[in-house]
C-alpha cells in the first residue's frame, strides 16, 4: 500500500538545521519525507537542512519591523538557498537577551502585519498545503499566524511541542526594570494565544510522557509523545580504554559548565588520569570556568558530523544540568537532543542532573543510562562503571539497546507521518 505525504506547512523559529538542536529535532519528524510534499516558514535559518525541505520562507525579526515602514519589500521570502549566507544568524550557548517588554514589542509588530502580502499569498498558494504543522515556542504571534493559516485555509493544525513555557510563573526571560507590568502582560498575553491555539489544534505531539500529562492536565486533546530521534548503530564496548575517554558535547549555557566543572572534581578525585572533554560553544566567562577547572578539558565547538564520532571514540558520555532552583523549575521538561544520540550509540551513558527533570526520570525509570544528582552519587556511579567486574554495567547497556527503538529515526518519522495523514479533512473553521 502506497504511503501518503500530505502537503506539510512546518511553522518554526528554527528552520531545519543539522547545526540546531531545534531544527535537527524538527527535521527528524520529517525523515523520508518528498521534499515536493514539505514546506517551512521560519525566522532563524541557521544552516538550513535543505535535504529535508528545500522550499522555505523566511521572515526575520529585524525584516517585520523595517516592514512597519516598507510593507512586504523588507521580507526576504523564498531566496533562502543552499548558497544563503546564514552565519549573522548564529547565536552561542546561554541565556535569551530576551525581555518581556522585547517580547511585547516584538509581538505587536508581528501582529501588525506589514510584513504580510501578495507574495507570501501567493507561496501558500503555489505550495497548497494540506496541514500545518506548528514547532511550538514563546512567542504568541507565531501561535496565531499558524492558527489563522489553518483557519483561512480550512486544513488540519498540529502542534509539535517540545517546551512548556505554559506553566512557567516565573519570569524565565531576561531582567529588565520594565518587568513588574510587562512580564504579567506578556504571560497573560502568550497564555490566551496559547489556548486558543491548543483549542484549534486537531492533533498534539510532545517530547516526552512528561510533558504531555501535563499538557493534558491543563486541556485535555488529542495527542501523543515521540522521543527525539537518532539514526545511530548501536555498538556497545566490551571494555573501557585505560584511561576511558569522557566527553561531554552540547549546549554550554544555563550554567552547564559550572555542573561540568563539578564532574571534572569527582573524576580527579577517583584519578588524576581522569579528565571530561567538553565540547561546545561557551560564551567567555564559561570559557574562563572550563578551562581553570581541573578534570575539565575544553575544545570548544565541532560540527555535527565529528559530534557523532566523538561519541562513537568515547568510553563514556555526559549530559548535565547545574542543580538550581530557579534551573529546576525552568528545565523540568528539559529532553536534550543529545539523549537519543547517546542512547542509541551504544556508549556508555551517564545523566548528571536534578531528579525531577524529564531527562532524568525517563534514565531512572528506563533503567537506559546511569544516573546521579550529587557529586557523592556521582562518585558511586563512576566508580561503578569503571570497575571491570561489575555486571551492572551491562545491565544497563542492555536496557540501552530496548530503549534505542522508542529514540529509532525511521520508525518515529513514520509514526508522525501517520499522524499527519490521519488529520486529513479535519480542516479548520472559525
Amino acid at each position: 500500500m502506497t504511503k501518503y505525504y500530505p502537503r506539510t506547512l512546518v511553522l518554526s523559529n528554527n528552520s531545519f538545521s543539522h547545526s540546531n538542536s531545534n531544527g535537527r529535532a524538527l527535521g527528524s519528524m520529517f525523515a523520508g519525507w518528498p521534499k515536493n510534499r514539505l514546506a517551512q516558514f521560519a525566522i532563524m535559518c541557521i544552516d538550513p537542512d535543505f535535504d529535508v525541505c528545500d522550499n522555505y520562507w523566511q521572515v526575520t525579526d529585524a525584516e517585520v519591523v523595517r516592514a512597519v515602514f516598507r510593507g512586504e519589500s523588507a521580507v526576504t521570502g523564498r531566496s533562502v538557498k543552499p548558497s544563503a549566507d546564514t552565519a549573522a544568524q548564529r547565536y552561542g550557548g546561554g541565556r535569551s537577551r530576551k525581555t518581556a517588554l522585547m517580547m511585547l514589542l516584538r509581538n505587536a509588530a508581528w501582529r501588525l502585519g506589514r510584513w504580510r502580502g501578495a507574495k507570501l499569498k501567493q507561496w501558500l498558494d503555489d505550495f497548497a498545503p494540506e496541514v500545518v504543522v506548528l514547532q511550538s515556542g514563546d512567542s504568541a504571534f507565531m501561535l496565531d499566524l499558524a492558527r489563522s493559516i489553518a483557519f483561512k485555509r480550512h486544513i488540519p493544525l498540529v502542534i509539535y511541542n517540545t517546551e512548556g513555557y505554559l506553566f512557567f510563573d516565573h519570569n524565565f526571560l531576561n531582567h529588565h526594570w520594565s518587568d513588574l507590568l510587562a512580564f504579567p502582560l506578556f504571560k497573560s498575553g502568550y497564555r490566551r494565544a496559547f489556548r486558543r491555539t491548543l483549542a484549534a489544534a486537531v492533533y498534539c505531539v510532545y517530547v516526552n510522557s512528561k510533558l504531555e500529562r501535563d499538557y493534558q492536565k491543563y486541556m485535555p486533546h488529542q495527542s501523543s509523545f515521540i522521543y527525539n530521534s537518532s539514526a545511530l548503530e548501536f555498538r556497545p564496548k566490551d571494555s573501557l580504554a585505560e584511561p576511558p575517554r569522557i566527553s561531554y558535547l552540547g549546549n554550554l549555557g544555563i550554567r552547564r559548565p559550572e555542573a561540568l566543572a563539578e564532574v571534572g572534581a569527582v573524576l580527579q578525585g577517583i584519578s588524576p588520569e581522569l579528565y571530561i572533554d567538553v565540547y561546545g560553544n561557551a560564551k567567555e566567562t564559561d570559557r574562563d570556568l572550563l578551562n581553570a577547572a581541573p578534570g575539565v578539558r575544553y575544545h570548544g565547538s565541532v560540527p555535527y558530523d565529528e559530534v557523532i564520532n566523538i561519541i562513537r571514540r568515547s568510553d563514556i558520555i555526559f549530559h548535565v544540568e547545574k542543580n538550581d532552583p530557579v534551573l529546576v523549575r525552568e528545565l523540568r521538561y528539559a529532553f536534550s537532543t543529545k539523549i537519543a544520540d547517546s542512547i542509541c550509540s551504544g556508549t556508555d551513558f551517564v545523566v548528571y542532573a536534578p531528579s525531577n527533570l524529564a531527562c532524568s526520570q525517563y534514565v531512572i525509570e528506563t533503567d537506559a543510562a546511569w544516573h546521579a544528582d550529587t557529586p557523592e552519587k556521582l562518585r558511586g556511579v563512576l566508580m561503578q562503571i569503571l570497575d571491570p567486574d561489575n555486571k551492572q554495567r551491562l545491565e544497563v547497556l542492555g536496557n540501552a539497546k530496548k530503549a534505542a527503538l522508542s529514540h529509532n529515526l525511521e520508525r518515529n518519522a513514520e509514526k508522525f507521518r501517520e499522524i499527519l495523514a490521519s488529520t486529513i479533512d479535519k480542516g479548520l473553521t472559525e
